[in-house]
């Protein structure tokens, strides 16, 4: 009996202590400064900040020649649009998959799987040079701290991603395609109060542009 009570102890305190001391949102008003990079290796992606107006970021993203790009994803409540300023960009959207070149506008609508590559030799570049070109400031946040947790050479690395993934919950608005998006948000929901117990925070400052 005493044994079951320390197991229901340890699996509800975090619970209890999430739901008692909620999480502040990160204060990001003016976070963003034009000239700021950020970038992935894994992914083979450098996002240069162009402007933050409000909650809204405009960058510049350049894919070194080779790169993977990002896992196919989906975003709940915002779209994504761009122009190719430079090279031949391979992009995929509901499973068909295309080459488009400098000039062509790209657009990934909201809840439809998508992700770009390079597969030449040179690089290239796509801007966000249009008024709706933008990314909600929370999204971008969420990756300027993730992409060096993605590059580290830790054997952990996955389990650090998936805790601090449920630190930022809602503002990580990107789902794989591997698993339902429900099942994700909730797995996000259960391992949060355990992540703060560990001690992972919504802000690294080592993760700062």
């Amino acid at each position: 009996m005493t044994t079951v009570l320390i197991i229901l102890t340890i699996i509800l305190l975090p619970v209890l202590y999430n739901m008692l001391v909620p999480l502040k949102p990160p204060r990001l008003d003016g976070y963003f400064k034009s000239g700021q990079t950020f970038s992935s290796k894994m992914e083979g992606v450098t996002q240069t900040i162009i402007k933050q107006v409000g909650d809204k970021v405009y960058s510049e993203l350049t894919l070194a020649p080779g790169a993977a790009g990002p896992p196919e994803h989906l975003h709940i409540s915002f779209d994504e649009s761009a122009t190719i300023t430079q090279g031949t960009l391979t992009v995929k959207l509901n499973n068909e998959v295309i080459e488009m070149g400098a000039g062509s506008r790209i657009s990934f609508p909201k809840g439809q799987y998508h992700t770009f590559s390079n597969k030449t030799n040179s690089e290239v570049v796509i801007t966000c040079d249009k008024d709706s070109d933008y990314v909600p400031v929370g999204f971008a946040y969420t990756l300027a701290q993730f992409y060096p947790l993605m590059d580290s050479s830790s054997k952990l690395k996955m389990v650090h991603f998936f805790f601090k993934m449920s630190m930022f919950g809602d503002l990580f608005d990107s789902y794989v395609v591997d698993a339902p998006v429900n099942a994700q948000k909730t797995i996000k929901k259960i391992l949060r109060p355990y992540a703060r117990v560990l001690g992972y925070k919504l802000y690294d400052s080592k993760s700062k542009p």
